[in-house]
């Protein structure tokens, strides 16, 4: 089996939301480790309309003259108090989190020969919270999805999750609300975007793998 930096050097892969916050740390990682990458934006295409997945996903191939990977970062995360709710909150999570990850891997399986799809999802749907339920119910879904996805696409693509914990707290977070999500986790620290690299790159790598969830969230859903 090749070393997994050398599986990484070249590979043509796709990050959704590659631009800005975590998209962006995965996007230089992989770069670093000799990947080609492009990194969607909102101009590519619109996320919640299954034409705009198809757009980034034909961008993509024909920036990088071929697809081997996508990782599906991009997401919309807000807060909603349920007596706040209106139906469109429901509509725009499950459009952005949930239904274009399928789209995405959907239109991306057609151009990968040969490959992998990461899908990050969220440490905190082991353990939801009030005030974000239509982005906690779109991120839960996740995990049946890649599961049946790594079947129906097996043995040609793998398809595998990440879930992080807080690793990149919103601006603007008060000191004391961090301080708080900082005691709710076991290890007793707020991540950082860093540590999931490793997860990333060993679901792109590792040919044993598929249909896997990776927690890396501070042991915060134990």
């Amino acid at each position: 089996m090749l070393p997994r930096m050398t599986i990484l050097k070249s590979m043509r892969i796709l990050v959704t939301g590659g631009a800005k916050r975590v998209g962006k740390v995965i996007a230089d990682d992989l770069e670093s480790a000799g990947a080609l990458v492009y990194r969607s934006v909102r101009i590519d295409g619109d996320l919640r309309e299954a034409e705009g997945c198809r757009l980034i996903v034909d961008r993509a191939v024909k920036v990088l003259k071929g697809l081997d990977a996508v990782v599906i970062s991009a997401s919309q995360f807000r807060r909603t108090p349920f007596d706040e709710l209106i139906p469109s909150d429901w509509d725009d999570m499950m459009s952005t989190n949930l239904r274009s990850a399928f789209l995405i891997t959907m239109y991306a399986a057609t151009r990968i020969e040969t490959g992998s799809v990461v899908i990050i999802g969220d440490g905190a749907t082991a353990r939801p919270h009030l005030n974000y339920l239509p982005y906690l119910v779109s991120k839960a879904a996740l995990r049946p999805l890649v599961e049946t996805l790594a079947l129906e696409l097996a043995p040609r693509i793998r398809v595998n999750m990440v879930s992080p914990g807080t690793i990149l707290p919103p601006e603007g977070t008060s000191s004391a609300t961090l301080e708080r999500i900082r005691e709710a986790h076991p290890m007793n620290m707020i991540g950082s975007p860093s540590h999931i690299l490793p997860a990333i790159r060993d679901c792109l790598t590792n040919s044993f793998m598929t249909g896997a969830e990776i927690r890396v969230d501070g042991g915060k859903g134990i």
